[in-house]
């Protein structure tokens, strides 16, 4: 196979929101708000903007490209350039 990645193979560690929904007990609830909210995706950068930054985990031979994701940069904790494969 002879094709490039859109960009760099990137590994990003982000802050994520979170909801519940529904009634809950207070305590139950409390838990649930106070859990971990980071994230880590891996993928190549199709986008490097100056307030978001999108990824695709699957690129295709005829240049096509999957599953894009869009993180804001303020949620971005760090981003660390990875190996391409051999």
């Amino acid at each position: 196979m002879s094709w490039a990645p859109v960009g760099r193979l990137v590994l990003v560690e982000w802050i994520d929101s979170n909801s519940a929904h529904g009634w809950h007990q207070a305590d139950d609830m409390l838990a649930t708000v106070k859990g971990s909210l980071l994230c880590k995706s891996v993928g190549w950068l199709l986008l490097d903007g100056h307030d978001r930054i999108a990824l695709v985990p699957n690129l295709a031979e005829t240049g096509s490209v999957g599953d894009a994701l869009t993180i804001p940069k303020l949620a971005v904790v760090s981003m660390t350039e990875l190996p391409l494969p051999t």
